[in-house]
């Protein structure tokens, strides 16, 4: 996992890669749609509340540990697939995050396999310290890249 600063936020943008046995068609759909990150993101609900073309926005629900509560936002999410790259943008619009914004790039590897890259900026409204908070991001963000290449296998 990569941790890079980014000028005025508290927290660093995180990116992380995993290459999983299935092609970029079977990982796509996972991505690219709000309605189906609860298959492979820790996330109470996600659906899409309005879309056109390639883009559409986005409103998810995370429930944190006691004694906090939900987390909810609204995401403006576009996707985009050309030369072989599969890229899922997101930039939060409204919610209980100071910033939240990222991104999914999916490429072929070879042999019916995907280079799978997830990068994000996140911080939410918690009063919680962030060194508390990045050590959570870090661990969500490697069991999300577990459950995406679980869910892509599992429907071979």
């Amino acid at each position: 996992m990569k941790e890079t600063p980014v000028a005025k936020h508290a927290l660093p943008r995180l990116e992380a890669t995993l290459e999983i046995e299935a092609p970029p068609e079977r990982l796509w759909p996972l991505v690219s749609d709000c309605n189906r990150f609860k298959e492979y993101m820790d996330l109470e609900t996600a659906r899409v509340i309005a879309r056109r073309g390639n883009w559409s926005r986005c409103e998810l629900v995370v429930d944190v540990p006691f004694p906090f509560g939900k987390l909810e936002s609204v995401s403006d999410n576009f996707v985009e697939r050309r030369s072989g790259v599969y890229r899922a943008t997101w930039k939060l619009v409204s919610g209980d995050y100071l910033y939240d914004e990222g991104s999914w790039e999916l490429r072929a590897t070879g042999s019916g396999r995907t280079l799978a890259r997830v990068s994000m900026l996140t911080e939410p409204k918690l009063p919680v310290p962030n060194g508390m908070l990045l050590s959570g991001q870090r661990d969500y963000v490697k069991d999300m890249l577990v459950r995406l290449r679980q869910r892509a296998l599992a429907s071979r």
